[in-house]
């Protein structure tokens, strides 16, 4: 397989108290998504469909086990294949090894020197969506930039204040703001992706100077670079990196709390923005489990809905999602309700509006009922025996 010369590092550190409830056991990344998705794999996927060889992905400590589960040995991605390989490293053990007189960065500029990839793809978004990395790269080369920054242009109340966006001084010198306010709902925003090409040599170098400061006698203000995203925003601001961007045009949706994780969800309802994010030239790979397939009795009734394959559907379903192995029973109603892998809704129970989480159970005629904008949340396997209304 022909290769860019790409190397790939995907942080999965960020946290958002307002997604407490879904990320409790997981990270962000393992948030099903579209009925038989994970939010991993869009990140998976869009750097192995730019033929890269190398991954290193960190994560947070205590949530690496649903990762593994997912991503196996890497054969769904073609991580499996010779020449390539992929990493999972977790951030607090950067942390300790800082502590004890190693570099915060280490493991990282290692991985980047064997790569021996001339570019690197940096990852950290909080967003979905299906990028050519192919293409980003030819920009990146064209403008000789040695750091290149992919943005959206999105209407403000897409834009929360967690997230970053782009902005260009007088002299088109770009900077990354981190403290977004909304003053304008209705103005159009360059909402950074958190996603980078960067020249693998400078971004070593920035590292390394970094990790060996105190040696060099840098004076480096350390709490503002804990992570290689906040060093190449710090870079990028303070003029000491040629820096480009390159504009995403395709679906996007912004996940950082219930509300925007079912809109996200809801959206693969529209056949045009499934089409955009799943059926464009950048095949999105996930996991494969050779399941039974779904099965609708007589008495079903399934309107505008993505089920996966494992369930067994005897109520009526419209508008929803359902991940793998639900069970619907007789006379269950579930609308406007993103239903994920393994969960029960039994018989003659209304789920509405509502987020239920793998493995939870709906007893008998419970309703549970949010809104559209404040969808009710149903933790991972909880049994819910009295009525939810919001």
């Amino acid at each position: 397989m022909k290769t860019n010369g790409l190397c790939a590092l995907i942080g999965n550190i960020k946290k958002f108290d307002t997604l407490r409830d879904l990320t409790e056991s997981r990270p962000w990344a393992m948030l099903p998504y579209a009925s038989k998705y994970r939010i991993m794999d869009f990140q998976l996927s869009n750097v192995v469909n730019a033929n890269v060889d190398s991954v290193f992905l960190t994560f947070s400590e205590g949530e690496t086990q649903s990762v593994y589960d997912h991503l196996g040995g890497g054969k769904e991605w073609d991580l499996d294949a010779f020449g390539r390989r992929f990493f999972v490293y977790v951030y607090e053990d950067f942390i300790k090894n800082q502590q004890k007189g190693k570099g915060l960065f280490e493991a990282r500029i290692n991985f980047l020197k064997k790569s021996n990839a001339p570019y690197t793809i940096f990852m950290d978004s909080n967003a979905v969506f299906n990028i050519d990395f192919k293409d980003m790269l030819r920009v990146h080369k064209e403008n000789k930039n040695e750091v290149t920054v992919a943005f959206k242009r999105t209407g403000s109340h897409n834009v929360a204040p967690a997230n970053s966006v782009i902005v260009k001084g007088e002299d088109s010198r770009l900077f990354i703001s981190k403290k977004f306010i909304k003053t304008n709902y209705d103005e159009v925003e360059n909402l950074s992706l958190d996603t980078f090409i960067v020249d693998t040599q400078w971004l070593i170098d920035r590292l390394e100077e970094y990790d060996n400061a105190d040696a060099l006698g840098l004076q480096i203000d350390k709490s503002s670079m804990r992570n290689i995203q906040e060093v190449l925003n710090y870079h990028i601001n303070h003029g000491q990196a040629i820096t480009g961007d390159y504009e995403y045009k395709g679906y996007l949706n912004n996940i950082v709390d219930n509300r925007s994780y079912f809109e996200a969800n809801m959206d693969m309802l529209d056949p045009e923005k499934f089409r955009q994010l799943l059926f464009n030239n950048q095949k999105i790979f996930t996991k494969i489990k050779d399941e039974a397939p779904t099965y609708y009795s007589p008495n079903s009734n399934v309107q505008t809905a993505m089920i996966a394959t494992g369930c067994i559907i005897d109520g009526t379903v419209t508008n929803s999602i359902v991940g793998r192995g639900v069970e619907v029973e007789s006379e269950a109603i579930v609308t406007n309700a993103i239903i994920m892998p393994g969960a029960t809704v039994k018989a003659g129970a209304i789920v509405e509006c509502a987020i239920v989480d793998k493995a939870a159970i709906i007893e008998e005629g419970v309703i549970v009922k949010g809104t559209e904008g404040n969808p009710v949340v149903i933790k991972k396997g909880q049994v819910v025996t009295d009525k939810i209304i919001k």
